[in-house]
């Protein structure tokens, strides 16, 4: 009789098992298909089968997250609120959850509580590029572009290969005036991210800041000689007559290309950084002309940039291939602004 009852015990232990599985799969096919749906724009359909997702699995909180995305991109924020609350206070939530969770309350135009989920956030992840970023953009919507500008700094800091902090600092930068990381952190974000819409404003950004710059480049000092900015902006100076004539990408090759040998040679055993490092790898390697032409060229002279396009195509095009094959990357350690170390 014992025999039996342990007999049945286990085999409704069985079956419990391979239902929980069973709805554990077809969970994670709804969810696909919700996603297919999102994609789509089709947000009614896509929180209809989140929905059905979240209720075959409930203990799986991507569903409950991707419904509440879902709820905020069709506009329903209320509901949205209610969906994403108890995954971030779950304290098993990812970062996604709370960019989610803020970009919810900030469309409820709740700032203070949208504040309060970020810092939360970054408790939880302090290294995640993609939440410093929407905090970022978050503080300057609100009209704190100081402590946007700070966030997007210390994303940098924490994570260096995460693309979007270094183009939100470039723009702010350049709408402050400050040209030398206008031009260092648009480049960076240019070679993270150089397929997307977003690069061209990059390269804009980095163009019309060196005109800045060396329209005036006395201005721009430091009160620490020895810091990694001032020895850039001394090297900036002593390079200026090669802007002869305006600065155009002919100049600016030049230029760059005695910087990049000076710094290496000079600097760099004291503030080594990767994206300098890159630039004199593509000088041994004969692209340093095609990278700058790829950088500029659109965004200064059209007849020569089509000139130089005629002569050098297979060059650039040796360089294209050059650059989707070895992907941009930073070390951590070499953000010398110091902004959020004041």
């Amino acid at each position: 009789m014992k025999h039996w009852i342990l007999a049945a015990a286990l085999s409704t232990l069985s079956c419990t098992t391979l239902l929980a599985q069973d709805n554990k799969s077809e969970a994670a096919q709804l969810s696909t298909q919700a996603r297919t749906y999102l994609t789509g724009g089709d947000y009614s359909n896509a929180i209809l089968v989140f929905k059905q997702a979240a209720a075959k699995d409930p203990h799986n909180l991507d569903y409950k997250r991707d419904l509440a995305y879902a709820y905020y991109l069709n506009g329903e924020l209320g509901d949205a609120q209610k969906a994403i609350t108890p995954v971030i206070n779950s304290g098993k939530s990812d970062a996604q959850s709370f960019v989610i969770a803020g970009s919810i309350l900030e469309g409820m135009n709740n700032y203070d509580d949208a504040k309060k989920t970020y810092k939360k956030g970054l408790r939880q992840y302090p290294e995640e590029g993609a939440l410093y970023n929407s905090q970022g953009e978050m503080l300057s919507r609100s009209g704190d572009n100081k402590s946007a500008l700070e966030s997007w700094v210390k994303g940098i800091d924490v994570s260096p290969n995460y693309h979007l902090n270094y183009y939100n600092a470039a723009r702010t930068y350049d709408m402050l005036n400050q040209p030398f990381w206008a031009i260092l952190y648009g480049e960076v974000y240019a070679n993270l991210d150089p397929y997307s819409a977003k690069t061209t404003e990059a390269k804009r950004i980095i163009l019309e800041n060196y005109k800045r710059l060396f329209s005036s480049i006395d201005q721009y000092s430091k009160s620490n000689p020895q810091s990694f900015e001032a020895r850039c902006l001394d090297l900036y100076r002593r390079l200026s007559p090669a802007m002869t004539g305006g600065v155009n990408v002919e100049n600016l090759i030049l230029m760059r290309s005695r910087f990049v040998l000076e710094w290496m040679q000079v600097h760099q055993q004291y503030f080594p950084y990767g994206l300098f490092e890159m630039q004199n790898s593509l000088m041994s390697k004969g692209y340093f002309d095609a990278y700058n032409v790829w950088l500029f060229g659109l965004q200064g002279d059209k007849k020569a940039y089509d000139a130089w396009m005629k002569e050098n195509s297979g060059l650039m095009a040796e360089f294209l291939q050059f650059q989707k094959s070895n992907k941009f990357n930073l070390r951590g350690g070499e953000n010398y602004n110091g902004l959020t170390k004041k």
